[in-house]
Order: C-alpha cells, then structure tokens, then sequence
C-alpha cells in the first residue's frame, strides 16, 4: 500500500471530513453516535473518515493504508490504535468500507462486517449519510454482542472442559 499510496496521511482522529461536507449540526450527531457507541464498547476507539476518491482506488486498500500510516495521535497509544475501528467513506463514488485494529480484527469476521456496510446501503442510496452511519452503528453493535456472547460461551466451555 506504501507504494499504491505515497506520502503521508494525517492524523486520526474521531471524524476527519476531508471535504467540509458535514454540517456542525451533522458532526455532533455523528459526535453523538460514537459516544453511544463508546459507552457500550469502552475499549474501542471509533472514527470516520469522509472523503472523495477516485474511482480506481480500491477503497479497502485505501482505508488500510489510511489507517496505519495515521500518526498517533499525542494521547493516542499503539494499543488504543489496536482498537480502533475506521468507517471510511468514499462519497465521489458511493462505497464505504471498515478496518479493525488487530486487536478487534479476529472478534468480527468479514461476513459480520459485511452485514454492517449492507445495513447502510438503503439510507446511503437514498442521500441520507448520517442515517446510513447509524445503521452501521446499530448492526455493528449487533455484531460485536453477538462476538462477545460467543467469546463467553467458548470460555465458558474452555474453563468446564478442564475441570
């Protein structure tokens, strides 16, 4: 991806809106939904990345690179990284893609992240962003209690097996 994409990409941040297209009106709710989020899932660090590509750019690779060539930011550590999950958003052609730090990477397979993105299509076809970014928001918790639940089960069955 280094050289797909050269040069470097500023740092992450909770909601990077690359063209100005977000109202403040917009923003704070976008603000609102992430602190929702947060509260569910403390640990994870949500941002979303708003911007225009071109159309020969392979988001997914795109939102890869993005996010590991990010700077930390100064209270950001590798770990919170680790735990970070980026929707980006391609808005010149209407795509949207997710990455998972490695640490969350393995509790959400590709076809749980699938039904995320496909939540949104329906409010995103329809020109409404911030209602498509809810919808991700709502399977993608849907998702990660549904990863949690299996997580405790296999610990459950891992700690009865051995006793």
């Amino acid at each position: 991806t280094l050289k797909l994409f050269p040069g470097g990409a500023p740092r992450l941040q909770q909601i990077i809106d690359a063209d100005a297209h977000w109202s403040e009106k917009e923003l704070a709710m976008l603000r609102k939904e992430i602190k929702k989020m947060r509260q569910h899932f403390p640990q994870i660090n949500w941002a979303i990345l708003s911007l225009p590509l071109a159309e020969d750019v392979s988001l997914p690779l795109f939102s890869f690179w993005f996010f590991n060539v990010s700077p930390l930011d100064e209270s950001e550590t590798i770990e919170q990284r680790q735990w970070t999950i980026l929707l980006t958003l391609d808005r010149a052609n209407q795509r949207v893609s997710v990455t998972a730090g490695y640490i969350v990477e393995p509790f959400v397979a590709d076809d749980e992240w699938e039904r995320s993105l496909n939540a949104m299509k329906p409010k995103w076809r329809a020109g409404n962003e911030i209602g498509a970014i809810r919808e991700f928001f709502a399977e993608t918790k849907k998702q990660l209690i549904h990863s949690h639940a299996r997580v405790q089960e296999m610990l459950t069955s891992s700690e009865g097996g051995e006793a």
